[in-house]
């Protein structure tokens, strides 16, 4: 018992160890910071540690550093990230870097050739030669990928006409590729490559390569013609009002829905590729002047240091930055609402879509995020108040409830009126077994039907889950396994279950309920008191890319109250999070004092006359001539 102890006692130290707060960045440019104990630069490939990174040189602080953020994130295991010795984020695989070196060759058929022999002669790879008099040209696309129909008439047909033209025109097209980029070709996107890496990367997004007898380049052409799903209706993240639109697995027609909604110049889309062998698109949607730069800088980091073969689902991203690799909560919310995002980018956060998956990833990631839902704001804010104080409720049922009944009727039963305690033991006298091994056995029957109908079709699991509720319970019932009041605790536990809006919080709150009934089968109150203390020291050690995970209740931000366990109207939200440090805190204000009097430290140009009229700031009209004034009791910026 003592040994065991002692490994308890060094486990729960790992855990709930405090972690060595790091020193300050280095200025983002270039060079490196370096040093024995001194800071990590704004890119740092180690979380922790010597102070290594890719900020700007000599920046000097005592203490050892984490990168911008380095100061509030925990320590990261260095494998984590994979290589160590580069932290730029890799536009290009390793077969396609080694494909640099391979220029496209003159000859027609020698490009053939080279591409048949890459592909290894897949029999999607089509190859066809186009030749006019004494010109030979070839086109090369992925069937399935592209758009036969485009380029049998925007790219063969220009082959053909182009030749006639280029004799009026004086532009010989079998020395000039971009002849046929400029005159003929009408293709709404196209561009020249010079080597076989920028050919196979753009055949396999769906692009066509057009080769010519004598060039020394390729033309690239935008054919791109896959099969993809329509947009429909969330599967996942059903709400009663609001949007009915969810993302799919095309990456361009997922930002296409956060465009729609988000119509400002500043809504930026920055791309990247990760995967050696999927070269998996991914990309980062933030609002430019409201995002955080340290935690944009630290989100890039972390993504340049992936090395993985393959990016098929934006999880696997995930598991990448999280902050605490080894923790059962969720530090990334993931969903399939274009509105969510939206909402998400507007409070400075960051997105991250990932092609051929419908779920973007929201970081920073904190617990009362997996407590909302879109419907708390679409609904008046007082009935959103008691939608999540219900919700709320739901999430303390479902961890606490089978393990406070097996406690009270072990340990306490005398905290239970006279009349409740006897019919309990009624009930319970036919059961040959504890109530511990009775909870813990109808748990894992409900994770089990669980699991059967999510798996299963449609149709077939919901009759799985009416069987396994219904007619496996009356019959475990009837034979004496399991007392009735444990059916009614397990089907309770189960709905308020489901009332957790975010899926991967709902999965750590089924994992952590089988060992909260046996620390209450061990001892009773106190040991579900002293579980749920190690939960919460647990929650209280947690960050997100800097940001404490418990925020805004631990530590308390008054400021954020107002939109924590419930929401004030819209009109009284004048401020984004504090806690995700925004670099535009006030909502509804961007950029009107500028708009006026232009940027501090600027010029200021007089407004045209009619745009100088009227410019709203806070529900009152501002003229040119007038300084803006905030709305009285509002602090400005």
């Amino acid at each position: 018992m003592r040994g065991m102890g002692y490994v308890l006692r060094q486990i729960v130290w790992q855990i709930m160890r405090p972690r060595r707060p790091g020193g300050p960045a280095g200025a983002s440019g270039q060079g490196r910071a370096t040093g024995k104990g001194g800071p990590a630069g704004s890119a740092g490939i180690r979380p922790a540690g010597p102070g290594t990174g890719a900020g700007g040189g000599n920046a000097s602080g005592p203490g050892r550093g984490a990168g911008i953020v380095g100061a509030v994130l925990p320590g990261l295991p260095p494998w984590a990230f994979g290589s160590k010795e580069s932290h730029v984020i890799q536009e290009k695989p390793g077969w396609l870097r080694e494909l640099e070196s391979v220029p496209v060759s003159p000859d027609v058929q020698v490009n053939f050739n080279t591409l048949t022999a890459l592909f290894g002669g897949s029999l999607d790879l089509v190859r066809r030669q186009v030749r006019m008099d004494n010109f030979c040209a070839g086109v090369v696309m992925i069937d399935g990928l592209s758009q036969k129909e485009e380029i049998e008439h925007y790219i063969i047909q220009a082959l053909h006409t182009s030749r006639l033209m280029s004799t009026q025109a004086g532009v010989p097209i079998d020395t000039a590729v971009a002849s046929l980029q400029e005159r003929a070709m009408d293709v709404v996107e196209t561009k020249i490559a010079d080597n076989m890496a920028d050919v196979c990367a753009a055949l396999l997004d769906g692009d066509s390569a057009v080769f010519g007898q004598g060039w020394s380049q390729c033309l690239l052409a935008t054919t791109r013609g896959f099969q993809t799903r329509a947009v429909e209706e969330p599967r996942v993240e059903v709400s009663a009002r609001g949007p009915r639109e969810g993302f799919t697995e095309n990456l361009l027609t997922n930002i296409s829905l956060v465009r729609r909604r988000l119509k400002t110049p500043q809504l930026t889309v920055e791309h990247l590729r990760l995967g050696e062998r999927t070269h998996t698109s991914i990309v980062l949607l933030y609002i430019r002047g409201v995002a955080k730069d340290e935690v944009l800088a630290e989100l890039r980091r972390r993504l340049g240091l992936v090395r993985i073969d393959g990016v098929l689902e934006s999880g696997y991203l995930e598991e990448f930055i999280r902050d605490r690799p080894f923790s059962v909560f969720p530090q990334a919310l993931h969903t399939e609402r274009p509105d969510r995002v939206c909402a998400a980018l507007l409070e400075g956060r960051i997105s991250i879509l990932t092609d051929g998956t419908p779920f973007a990833l929201i970081v920073p990631g904190q617990f009362i995020l997996f407590l909302q839902a879109a419907d708390d704001y679409y609904e008046h804010w007082t009935l959103s108040l008691g939608i999540r104080m219900f919700r709320v409720a739901g999430f303390l049922m479902a961890l606490l409830l089978p393990a406070l009944y097996v406690a009270i009727t072990t340990y306490h039963q005398d905290v239970l009126p006279t009349p409740l305690a006897l019919a309990l033991a009624v009930q319970r006298e036919a059961v040959p077994y504890p109530a511990a091994v009775e909870a813990f056995f109808m748990q894992v029957l409900f994770e089990i039907l669980f699991e059967a109908s999510l798996r299963l079709p449609r149709q077939m699991g919901q009759a799985v889950s009416i069987v396994g509720a219904v007619v496996m319970g009356e019959a475990a019932v009837r034979a004496g396994l399991v007392s009735p009041v444990m059916v009614i605790v397990v089907s309770l536990t189960a709905v308020a279950s489901f009332t957790i809006p975010a899926y991967n919080m709902g999965l750590t709150v089924r994992l952590l309920r089988l060992p909260m009934i046996l620390f209450g089968a061990a001892a009773g109150l106190f040991g579900i008191g002293m579980f749920s203390t190690l939960i919460l020291l647990h929650m209280l050690s947690l960050h997100s890319f800097g940001i404490p995970y418990l925020a805004p209740m631990a530590p308390f931000i008054w400021e954020e109250q107002k939109d924590v366990f419930l929401r004030v109207p819209w009109w009284g939200l004048r401020t984004r999070p504090v806690a995700v440090g925004a670099a535009d805190q006030i909502r509804g204000r961007a950029n009107v004092a500028e708009r006026l009097h232009g940027p501090p430290g600027a010029a200021q140009t007089p407004l045209p006359a009619r745009e100088a009229e009227t410019l709203t700031l806070g529900g009152a009209q501002v003229g040119a001539a007038d300084p803006p004034r905030l709305p009285q009791g509002e602090a400005g910026p």
